[in-house]
Parts: structure tokens; C-alpha cells; sequence
């Protein structure tokens, strides 16, 4: 496919929303200030994450994916959470192949999700990701080529209760999202989302009081808490929900928002322990899980 001056557009369009696309945005202010939030955390996460995106943009120009999609970053996004897992999960230069590499599975898994699970009415959300992300991990254990730096920060039973960390506690959920332990980061992202929708703001400060306060009655280990590590699947949910969601009646809203968040808790204390005898992280499966558990009961009580 010859790169003219309109594709090329259109695939320098996609960058922005790719960033802001992972927190179900489409909003190029809010992408920036994402990529800018990756940048104040690590230059060469951000580094990856946006040559992960200009080569899964690319890859679907040439496979001649719609366009609207490649400009709306739902082609990105994906392969900008692959770019920031290899910076964080992978050593050395290796993480610069497996980006690249992860980036273009991301793309043919996303059309492959998209089009199975759009059978049922159901988004592919993070999945292609997932799947990328636990495909070259699992290869890792078995290569010599491929060094993991460490796996992500699971929320594992321990024995000690921890510490509750302030302002940690009320922000880093945000930044663990893309895989970030930064406050600045966190508001940032934070700043990026009300940007788009003081709503969808609002909803983010809810999904993390939610969180919190359901985390410390199940008995979190509260340098888990600290971490943002029960919040920030929680904060996906409920944006997702509340994005997808056709029944938009107060009563029926609230009660699916208030299932979906406490399924994604639930799934983030008990995910790890299953995903851990394989060395996997959870990674935005919680988000993932609960989301469709809660848009599929959602069209089984509208058929009622």
C-alpha cells in the first residue's frame, strides 16, 4: 500500500488517541498529556510506547484497516500498553524488538477479538494486550534472549498487614493503568481524564473510593492499597460500564456499576493466585473479565 500524503495523516492522527484510547477516550489534549505523564515517569517507557503505536498504526494501514478506526486510536492503544509492559517487565535492549514484535501481534489479535466477540455485542476492550503481553512473557521463561526485569506487582497475600501510604493511596491507581509508580504520572492521567469529561472524572475519583474502601473490608494488604494496585482495574470498569451500558435508567446503571466494580475487586484478589503458579501478572484482566460478565447480564435482563 503506497504511503501517500493522506495516509500518512491519518496514521500520524492515530497517535494521540492511542494514548488516550486505554482509558477509553478519544480526545488528542487527554493523549498528551498521557504520553507527557509516561515521559515524567520513564523516557524510555514513553519511547516505546509510541514507537509501539506508530508501528501497529502503520501495520494497519497496510492491512487497510478502516480508517476511522486507525484516527480514533483503537488500533493504538493496545500496542501502547505492549511498548509499556516490554519497558517494564523486559531488560535491556531486548525490550525494543519485543515492543516492535508485540506491537503487530497486538494489531492481528485486536482484529481477530474485535470481530469474534462483536458477534456477541461486546467491545474487545484491553484483551489483545493481555494476550500479547502473557504470550512473550511465557516465551521469556524458556529463552535465554529474553531477560524479565520483574513480573508486575500482583497483589499476593503476605503475612504482614503493611502500610497505609497517603497521598499514594488516593492517586497511584490511576498511574497503574499504564504500569506507573508516579504520583506526578497519576495526576497527570488523572488531569487527562477530566480534561475529556468532568463526568468521567468524577467517576474515575467514585471507581477509587469504591475500590479502596471494598479492598480494606476484604482485608488488602494495605502496601497493596498504597500502590493503587486494587484500584486501577476498577476505574477501567466502571468508565467502560458506563461507556457501553444501554440501559441507561439510574436504577439499572447503578446497580450494573456496583456489580462491575465489585466483580473486578474480587477477581483482583483472586486472579493472582491462579495467574501466579504460571508467573503472570494480572494486568487489566479483572477490568476485562468483569466488563463482559456485566454487559453480557446486562443483555439477559433487557431480554426479560
Amino acid at each position: 500500500m503506497e504511503m501517500t500524503k493522506e495516509t500518512k495523516s491519518t496514521w500520524l492522527k492515530g497517535i494521540l488517541p492511542s494514548f488516550s484510547q486505554v482509558v477509553l477516550i478519544e480526545h488528542p489534549i487527554s493523549g498528551a498529556l498521557i504520553f507527557l505523564a509516561l515521559v515524567v515517569a520513564d523516557l524510555q517507557i514513553a519511547a516505546l510506547a509510541l514507537s509501539s503505536c506508530l508501528a501497529a498504526n502503520f501495520l494497519a494501514h497496510l492491512l487497510q484497516v478502516e480508517t476511522a478506526q486507525i484516527e480514533g486510536g483503537l488500533m493504538g492503544f493496545s500496542p501502547v500498553l505492549v511498548g509499556i509492559a516490554a519497558g517494564t517487565f523486559v531488560e535491556g535492549i531486548a525490550a525494543w524488538p519485543i515492543a516492535l514484535v508485540g506491537s503487530g501481534i497486538c494489531v492481528l489479535a485486536n482484529l481477530v477479538i474485535n470481530h469474534l466477540f462483536s458477534q456477541q455485542g461486546l467491545p474487545g476492550l484491553t484483551f489483545p494486550f493481555i494476550l500479547t503481553t502473557w504470550f512473550f512473557l511465557l516465551l521469556s521463561f524458556s529463552s535465554r534472549w529474553i531477560a524479565t526485569s520483574r513480573l508486575a506487582q500482583l497483589p499476593q497475600a503476605v503475612v504482614d498487614e503493611g502500610t497505609l501510604l497517603f497521598p499514594d493511596v488516593l492517586i497511584k491507581g490511576v498511574g497503574e493503568i499504564f504500569l506507573l509508580d508516579n504520583t506526578i504520572s497519576s495526576l497527570l492521567i488523572l488531569a487527562a481524564i477530566f480534561v475529556a469529561s468532568i463526568r468521567w472524572g468524577c467517576l474515575t475519583i467514585g471507581a477509587i473510593a469504591f475500590s479502596l474502601i471494598g479492598a480494606f473490608l476484604l482485608g488488602g494488604n494495605l502496601d497493596t492499597l498504597s500502590l493503587g494496585l486494587y484500584t486501577y482495574n476498577c476505574i477501567l470498569t466502571l468508565l467502560a460500564l458506563d461507556l457501553f451500558l444501554t440501559k441507561k435508567t439510574p436504577q439499572s446503571t447503578g446497580l450494573l456499576l456496583g456489580i462491575g466494580g465489585a466483580l473486578t475487586l474480587c477477581l483482583d484478589f483472586a486472579l493472582p493466585t491462579i495467574l501466579g503458579i504460571a508467573g503472570l501478572p494480572v494486568l487489566t484482566f479483572s477490568f476485562v473479565i468483569a466488563t463482559w460478565f456485566t454487559l453480557y447480564l446486562e443483555k439477559l435482563l433487557v431480554r426479560t
